[in-house]
């Protein structure tokens, strides 16, 4: 029991990604690993049979094996009509794949042997001035915008600037408003 439990608890670590156990109190990692396992909403692991574990593992990397080779290696899992619809699925798809291919052969055979590819070594120094050009405009729009940003930082300064400026002239006025009203209060 308690072999299979390890077993079970080897398997998990694996397929979750942690640590296997090493030298120490395997009953204190056992406990570890079920308490991080609870923590993260997966207590349930520990319930589930490891030969259905086995069987879940088999069908999930089966459909993406099937994908690619072409062979299904979870047929124990499918009844014979599901296995008929799958295999009439996959001959669609197989089919489109084969139209695909053979226009992407037709039209790559059409772009490559255009003039415009085969004169591609003849203009390589027409390329390389272009590409200077775009180089350089691109300094000239970065250098702009540099220019641009920093009138803009200067002329947002001026204007707080200008702000506070009217907000001391605004204190003084009403200053000598209250003075003068003082004054002629007192007369």
């Amino acid at each position: 029991m308690e072999d299979n439990l390890e077993e079970r608890i080897a398997n998990l670590e694996e397929r979750l990604g942690l640590y296997k156990s090493g030298v120490g109190n395997i009953n204190g990692e056992l406990n570890n690993l079920r308490r991080k396992l609870s923590l993260a909403g997966c207590g349930f692991l520990l319930k589930i049979p490891s030969d259905l574990l086995h069987r879940i593992n088999d069908l999930a990397i089966g459909v993406g094996f099937y994908l690619y080779s072409g062979k299904t290696c979870f047929n124990d899992y499918l009844t014979t009509t599901e296995k008929k619809r799958e295999i009439e699925f996959g001959h669609d798809i197989m089919l489109k794949r084969v139209e695909l291919l053979q226009k992407f052969k037709r039209d790559s055979e059409i772009a490559l042997n255009s003039e415009s590819i085969a004169s591609v070594c003849y203009r390589l120094n027409d390329l390389e001035a272009v590409e200077k050009e775009v180089n350089d405009s691109t300094a000239y729009v970065r250098e702009h915008h540099m220019n641009v940003a920093d009138i803009k930082r200067k002329f947002v300064t001026l204007l707080e600037q200008l702000q506070y400026q009217v907000l001391e002239w605004q204190s003084i006025v009403e200053k000598l408003e209250r003075d003068r009203e003082e004054k002629e209060c007192a007369v």
